[in-house]
C-alpha cells in the first residue's frame, strides 16, 4: 500500500470503515500487518473488535519498551478513525481500544498520549 493512500481516504469524503482502519493500521505498523495476517489465519475473516484488541496489546508493548516511533503513528491513525470512521468503526476504536485500555495497567501511561477524541469517549 501506498504512503498515499490514507490521504486518498481522506480525500473520498466518505467515512472510514472497520476495514479502511486496519488497512491504514497495517501501513504505519508492520508489527500490526503481521498481527492482522495471524488474526485472519485464526478467525479465517477479519473480525474489528479482536483486532483492536491486537491493537491494544501492540500499544501496551510498545509503551513497556517505550516505543514511541511505533507508537505515535498507531495512535494518530486511531484519533483521526474516530474522527473519520462510521459509526461501526467509532464504535470498535471507542469499546475495544480505549474502553479496554481502561484496566491495563498502562492505561496511566497511555492516556496522556491520546488524542481529544479518545480522551474524550474515556469521560
Amino acid at each position: 500500500m501506498s504512503p498515499d493512500t490514507p490521504r486518498k481516504w481522506e480525500a473520498t469524503g466518505r467515512p472510514l470503515g472497520n476495514r479502511d482502519l486496519a488497512d491504514r493500521l497495517c501501513t504505519v505498523s508492520e508489527a500490526l500487518s503481521d498481527a492482522r495476517s495471524a488474526h485472519v489465519a485464526k478467525f479465517d475473516t477479519f473480525v474489528p473488535h479482536a483486532f483492536m484488541g491486537d491493537v491494544l496489546e501492540h500499544v501496551g508493548r510498545c509503551l513497556g519498551r517505550g516505543d514511541s516511533e511505533d507508537l505515535g503513528p498507531i495512535l494518530d491513525t486511531l484519533e483521526q478513525g474516530f474522527a473519520r470512521g462510521d459509526r461501526e468503526t467509532r464504535s470498535v476504536i471507542a469499546i475495544s481500544f480505549a474502553a479496554d485500555a481502561r484496566p491495563q495497567t498502562f492505561f496511566r501511561q497511555l492516556y496522556p498520549l491520546l488524542g481529544a477524541r479518545l480522551r474524550n469517549t474515556l469521560q
